[in-house]
């Protein structure tokens, strides 16, 4: 009982700080033994009884130890002064005993999940808390005590820095920090596209045109401002500006030319219940059409049958237009190329558009 009393005095002391000892917190502090005899005799513990009835001792006082440790395994494996074999009596004295133990909890900062980088649509209503969480090894969840310093301006396009903060019941602080961007999408104006009309016909810049904004929806009545005058009197061409802001002051610019001519070009506009062949040619919705084959009830801009006139612009999507092979199109503000027929296919999805 001697080597018990001294094992557990010497421990208990050590891990409360008492008995002129520095403290070392129990769930950090190993207790070390020799191996054998021949590595430290007077150290040595013959009966390892002693070492259970301490650390057990220790466990039922709510301050269970680490584990138990020798500086000297190596000689574990072999013989002794008088050549006889160890035979791993150390690992078989104290493997079962330590490795049947649940070890104490690491006493640790606790930990914050869930607070990467984030974005956030203008106008929209912002949660600082969705999918953060706390925990911590010995107090588990601590989400609930989480405090979040910063705001998010969700009317303001801009990146605002959040600041989450918990502690645990040791007075261990975690700080993270995390960057809430707010961003806006640019409007698209649809329905500017080059045209050709007829001297002294009516000509409307507005008819077809629209705009929409992923945050504010259809804003075609309230955004929309056309600068430039056509002059239907006289033939010539004519620059049209049209301009949309959403609400969050994000601006789209595009200019569209109006041809006003004294003839029709073409062989006459298009007829749905006529019959044309290849090199037929047809005006429709002001634009010159070639037929690439034969073909009847085929609507020109919406099958690929038709071939537009070139007129060297880029003009804005459309989903009802058809698109061949490196034809270019603007969409939310950037420049796409086909790599193949298109019709439908919206180009920040991918196939069959590119960057250009």
């Amino acid at each position: 009982m001697k080597n018990k009393r001294i094992i557990y005095y010497i421990a208990d002391s050590i891990i409360n700080g008492t008995r002129g000892y520095t403290k070392i917190p129990h769930e950090k502090l190993v207790f070390g033994i020799p191996a054998n005899p021949d590595a430290a005799g007077s150290g040595f513990v013959s009966n390892p009884n002693d070492i259970y009835k301490s650390l057990d001792s220790l466990r039922e006082q709510g301050q269970a130890l680490r584990g138990i440790m020798t500086w000297s395994i190596n000689w574990d494996m072999g013989t002794n002064s008088g050549q006889q074999a160890y035979n791993e009596q150390f690992v078989k004295d104290y493997g079962p005993y330590v490795h049947g133990q649940t070890p104490p909890p690491t006493d640790g900062k606790p930990s914050i999940s869930g607070i990467g980088d984030d974005r956030t649509p203008f106008g929209s209503s912002y949660d600082k808390m969705a999918g953060v969480s706390a925990t911590d090894a010995e107090d588990g969840d601590l989400t609930g005590d989480i405090v979040v310093s910063g705001e998010v301006n969700t009317n303001r396009v801009g990146a605002y820095p959040l600041t989450y903060s918990v502690t645990d019941s040791d007075s261990n602080t975690t700080e993270e920090i995390r960057q809430v961007t707010v961003y806006d999408t640019a409007p698209v104006i649809n329905g500017v596209n080059n045209e050709t009309i007829l001297v002294n016909s009516d000509f409307d810049p507005m008819e077809g045109v629209s705009a929409t904004d992923a945050e504010d929806g259809d804003i075609s009545n309230s955004a929309i401002q056309v600068s430039g005058q056509v002059n239907t009197e006289i033939v010539g061409q004519y620059t049209l500006t049209y301009q949309v802001t959403d609400a969050a002051g994000e601006t789209t610019t595009n200019e569209r030319i109006i041809t006003v001519t004294d003839e029709e070009t073409g062989s006459g506009t298009w007829d749905p219940e006529a019959i044309y062949n290849t090199g037929d040619q047809v005006l429709y919705n002001g634009v010159n059409y070639t037929a690439q084959w034969w073909t009847q009830g085929d609507e020109p801009g919406t099958n690929a049958v038709w071939q537009g006139e070139d007129d060297g612009q880029i003009h804005e999507w459309s989903s009802t237009q058809t698109y061949t092979t490196d034809d270019l199109v603007t969409y939310h503000g950037q420049t796409y190329r086909a790599k193949w027929w298109s019709q439908g296919n919206v180009p920040t999805d991918g196939d069959p558009w590119t960057l250009n």
